[in-house]
């Protein structure tokens, strides 16, 4: 019943804990709310990434009590962490379905969401691409919109995502664990109904793809360290050299400064075309819904 090795770097020197402690933003012992509910995430994760929980039948797909839910609540707002020798109090199966239950409550409750919405806009662009270019325009969308605290949370809970449907046992498979991650991590800024149901299956496709494609995502990037300032630094000098003139899609223009996303970007004339084709669409589903208020 112990931890399995990849889920050990959850709480290890890759964790958003120690990331913002060492930019600095760990001060007096206080983190600020977003700060903290990141925090709450890591520690739902790492409580997760057990294989006596990764193996659970129904995990993140059958909810638990509201009153288990809330007192682990009420205990991680209390800033004390989910201990494993406990795990027996915190429900029947090591407390799974309610730590997960909880996790994706927490999720949900971050307000802007867990992918910002620049992210998302472009995710919802590139849904009908082809696969290798929108794997390539959404990494450089990672890379000059996710702030490195968010991606840092972001690479754990997709590494637990990957964890969980490489079990049979647990029945999640990647398309399960889009639909139920999808829409707790990702949202457009207005959430229109129609758009939302619309959006629906882009959603779930874009967290499967970074499920299955894992490592192009994350693995050159936290898990060596400082490689992802490198990459960004690439990027940099492609755009001072004129930008990669194949994929001319986003250039990174700037650098973060203390983990906060101060980086500018110039999107292509490609990336402008397919925003200005995405408007004109979610302006003709806005009409149709008009008309349909009217009748």
């Amino acid at each position: 019943g112990g931890e399995r090795e990849k889920g050990a770097k959850v709480g290890g020197k890759n964790s958003v804990m120690n990331f913002i402690a060492k930019k600095g933003g760990k001060k007096k012992g206080k983190l600020d709310p977003r700060q903290q509910t990141y925090k709450k995430i890591e520690e739902c994760v790492k409580y997760l990434n057990r294989r006596d929980c990764l193996c659970q039948d129904g995990i993140f797909r059958v909810s638990a009590p509201y009153p288990d839910v809330n007192k682990l609540k009420k205990m991680l707002d209390a800033d004390k962490p989910f201990n494993w020798a406990d795990k027996d109090s915190y429900g029947p199966n090591h407390g799974t379905y309610v730590v997960a239950t909880l996790l994706i409550q927490i999720l949900m409750s971050l307000d802007p969401p867990l992918i910002p919405y620049d992210t998302y806009s472009g995710a919802m662009i590139s849904d009908e691409m082809e696969e290798e270019k929108k794997k390539t325009f959404l990494k450089k969308l990672f890379n000059t919109s996710v702030p490195n605290e968010t991606f840092t949370v972001l690479h754990h809970l997709c590494e637990l995502m990957v964890g969980i449907s490489q079990i049979p046992e647990n029945r999640m498979t990647s398309k399960n664990l889009g639909i139920v991650f999808g829409p707790a991590i990702m949202h457009a800024a207005e959430e229109r109904p129609a758009q939302m149901v619309k959006d629906a299956p882009c959603v779930c496709r874009f967290v499967e793809l970074l499920i299955h494609e894992f490592e192009f995502f994350f693995d050159a990037t936290l898990i060596k360290g400082e490689s992802r300032e490198d990459e960004k630094e690439k990027e940099e000098e492609k755009a001072k050299d004129g930008g990669d003139k194949k994929d001319d899609l986003l250039i990174p223009t700037g650098l973060r400064k203390g983990g906060k996303a101060s980086r500018k970007t110039t999107k292509g004339k490609e990336m402008e075309k397919l925003e200005k084709e995405r408007e004109k669409q979610i302006e003709r589903e806005r009409e149709k819904e008009r008309e349909r208020e009217k009748e």
